[in-house]
């Protein structure tokens, strides 16, 4: 299995993975009449096509997704993620600002609506009948009807501006950053071995969560507060050393033992936030790992205050804002170059 750069001999195929998945009235003939001016990326296995994904710039700030298909018997296999992952580090490359993309909902269902959401895409506004407008001889396979009667929801990702070499020469000698919960870093650390979370490390230690626990099952413990082990802070505290001392990144929350240890060991450290006018997608964030609403407004009680406390923190090397949009990874990339993945 390869991902490649389109190739002609594949349009009739492209065409027809379009039309199996949406319905008739769908092609990509223009895409290929005017392919100067479109990103096409197929995934080959043994010389069949089983996934495409298109993308354009409509300007020098918006890069957006045209399409992106999977047939459904490949599906859940990471596909998607590394061609998510190939647009994104393009519009990065090429300093777009945002990525926009226009996706289905029939039957309830959003289509890519987790994958979207798993690589800080954020719903702008829906509209309903909009393909049967713009499309009127499109015969949709998901409504049945002609012209479509579907729901189109827009959604955008915000991409970071590239930090300035002033920065990024700041940034790569730190080995410590402590993020607020629900930026990723459980995810960014079970993907690229270079960093490690010791946050997840010390709530496993101290509730007896297991290493293949989900993020609901941890959200539960961490409700319930049932304390398998009372000397998690020490626990943790040997731990950081240990992994520093092993060449680790560390991620963190920005827990007050772990703010006065690190003062008294005298370790620099990284401070990353969301603002306050941004707690929207913090708060469904929270909801989408499963934590629960009681928890979450304890959660949000006292966010204002800490951010502002964050920011006046003589200790910190630097403190850094997390957009809506944006997840740890966004920002550690970009800081340490691209993911190694573990093994």
């Amino acid at each position: 299995m390869e991902i490649i750069d389109f190739l002609p001999k594949y349009q009739d195929e492209i065409n027809k993975l379009q039309q199996d998945q949406w319905g008739e009235g769908t092609d990509t003939d223009d895409i290929v009449n005017n392919i100067e001016n479109y990103f096409v990326k197929l995934v080959v296995d043994d010389g069949k096509l089983i996934g495409v994904i298109v993308w354009h710039y409509e300007n020098k700030d918006i890069c957006f997704l045209d399409l992106i298909i999977i047939k459904p018997e490949f599906q859940r296999k990471g596909l998607g993620t590394k061609l998510f992952k190939i647009l994104i580090e393009d519009a990065l490359a090429k300093d777009k600002q945002t990525i926009e993309c226009e996706v289905i909902e029939a039957k309830g269902k959003i289509n890519a609506k987790k994958l979207l959401e798993n690589f800080g895409f954020v719903k702008q506004y829906s509209e309903k009948g909009y393909w049967g407008k713009t499309l009127p001889n499109f015969s949709c396979r998901e409504c049945g009807c002609k012209p479509c009667t579907c729901t189109m929801h827009k959604y955008k990702k915000v991409l970071r501006p590239k930090f300035s070499e002033e920065e990024l020469k700041k940034l790569r000698k730190e080995k410590i950053f402590l993020c607020i919960c629900a930026t990723g870093k459980t995810t960014l650390a079970s993907i690229d071995n270079r960093f490690v979370d010791i946050d997840g490390e010390e709530a496993r230690y101290k509730y007896g969560i297991s290493e293949d626990s989900t993020y609901k099952d941890m959200a539960r413990l961490w409700d319930e507060g049932k304390i398998v082990k009372d000397n998690s802070e020490d626990y943790i505290h040997s731990k950081l050393i240990e992994h520093l001392n092993n060449g680790k990144i560390i991620l963190s929350a920005t827990h007050r033992h772990i703010i006065k240890f690190l003062g008294e060991q005298k370790l620099s450290y990284v401070i990353i936030q969301y603002s306050p006018d941004e707690m929207e997608d913090f708060k469904q964030r929270m909801r989408n790992r499963g934590n629960s609403e009681e928890f979450i407004q304890a959660m949000l009680g006292h966010r204002a205050e800490a951010y502002a406390n964050h920011k006046k923190d003589p200790n910190a090397s630097l403190v850094l804002d997390i957009h809506a949009g944006e997840f740890l990874s966004d920002l550690m990339w970009q800081i340490f170059g691209k993911p190694q993945n573990k093994k």
